[in-house]
């Protein structure tokens, strides 16, 4: 069975919440074992990250730990790290 990762945050004006439920729904209606955290936190975990076939983040109004996509502690350099 193919796994997704949805973590979500962000200000709830932009219902990031409410976003994430209908596409998880859609997702695990496909046949997709879904997990949904409510914290971008999700990403610091590089190994858990990696056992997942599919991940959609939902954030709006937040910033990554730092603005250098280089850095490894950076949300994007955990990404960089999970595609090799």
């Amino acid at each position: 069975m193919k796994r997704a990762l949805f973590a979500w945050g962000g200000w709830e004006g932009h219902e990031p919440r409410q976003t994430t439920e209908k596409a998880s729904a859609a997702l695990a209606d496909a046949g997709f074992e879904v997990v949904v955290k409510d914290t971008l936190d999700a990403f610091k975990d590089v190994d858990e990250v990696k056992s997942y076939d599919l991940i959609v983040p939902l954030a709006s109004s937040t910033s990554s730990p730092c603005r250098n996509c280089e850095r490894r502690g950076s949300i994007c350099g955990r990404a960089a790290q999970v595609r090799t």
